[in-house]
């Protein structure tokens, strides 16, 4: 929900700029400490283990809990969401997740977050911006919800409800020491997401609890993606399923099968390279060459070429692209 604004005022104006950068919802937060439930939730996640091997998620505690530790200053949290849904008929990937199809999001994002942190800039002379994309320590989340844009789903994603978004989204964040009215969070008189259990059912490895809450260990695109072993467990079964990512609880999500009327990007189209990957055996057989030569450019480089390999070799999709996306 917006904050109560006039079409010509600073935020107005900030926000009509990010949505002509590409995103499909924009809002405000005031930038105050994250607060004590918010760190005992997450240290609790941390102390069960749930982030499995990523010991990058335990640094840095004090800087995750107040942005004024990332920007001196800081007086308000800009959070955008940028869509990667594909256009409506397009086939799916066999092989790898939506959101790695095309260019990488870090530096698309903060290509087209430029002209808005100038006009930051314009508008409120000598404020300071730093913009945010998966890469500092920063709940990513918590300010998009705060800032109106969506909430949390049991698939433990932001679900964006404006434009038929859903949870196919990227976050990104400019924080700023100017000013901003802050918009008001979304309100639901139950779970936004009802009784409906249909991720937590479909999640193949059982990653997904009632509460939302995510447990890295099971997830199958933590494994492909994040796990630098070199076996997979031996639960985790990715014969016809894609080698890296999953989207399984994104596609049972009746909110992802809603017609999307945002903005598509062409950066995040899916890259001809990799649409001509189709079988685990394309990838089995990459040289370090071939490696570096189809995913310059791209999120996939996350993992290595030894883990697309002991991927490749565990299973994948057969030679049929996966079914195009739903649309009620």
């Amino acid at each position: 929900m917006k904050a109560m604004t006039s079409h010509n005022s600073p935020s107005e104006l900030i926000r009509s700029a990010g949505l002509e950068a590409g995103a499909c919802a924009v809002g405000f937060a005031e930038a105050l400490p994250t607060g004590p439930e918010s760190a005992r939730l997450y240290a609790e996640w941390l102390e069960q283990g749930r982030h499995a091997s990523m010991a990058y998620l335990e640094k840095y505690q004090e800087l995750r809990s107040d942005p004024a530790t990332l920007l001196e200053g800081a007086r308000t949290v800009v959070s955008l969401a940028f869509s990667y849904r594909l256009p409506h008929g397009a086939p799916r990937h066999p092989l790898f997740a939506d959101y790695a199809l095309g260019e990488d999001y870090h530096d698309v994002l903060r290509r087209r977050l430029e002209p808005v942190c100038a006009l930051i800039s314009k508008l409120f002379p000598g404020a300071a911006t730093r913009v945010c994309v998966d890469t500092a320590p920063i709940h990513e989340r918590l300010w998009a919800v705060r800032a109106g844009l969506g909430f949390i789903g049991r698939n433990s994603m932001l679900i964006v409800p404006s434009r038929g978004a859903g949870s196919r989204v990227f976050l990104a964040e400019i924080i700023t020491t100017a000013l901003l009215p802050p918009d008001v969070p979304l309100s639901f008189a139950t779970h936004p997401c009802g009784d409906c259990r249909l991720c937590l059912d479909a999640c193949p490895g059982g990653a997904l609890d009632c509460d939302g809450a995510f447990d890295a260990r099971r997830c199958y695109s933590y494994h492909t993606i994040e796990n630098r072993d070199t076996e997979l467990p031996a639960a985790v079964n990715l014969r016809g399923r894609r080698i890296y990512g999953c989207d399984i609880c994104q596609d049972a999500c009746p909110f992802n099968r809603q017609e999307y009327i945002g903005p598509c990007i062409p950066e995040f189209a899916p890259r001809p390279q990799l649409t001509a990957l189709k079988k685990a055996a394309d990838v089995a057989s990459l040289d370090h060459a071939r490696y570096l030569e189809l995913f310059r450019g791209s999120a996939i480089r996350r993992a290595k070429l030894p883990q697309l390999i002991r991927n490749a070799l565990r299973g994948g999709a057969s030679t049929s692209p996966a079914a195009p996306e739903e649309s009620e």
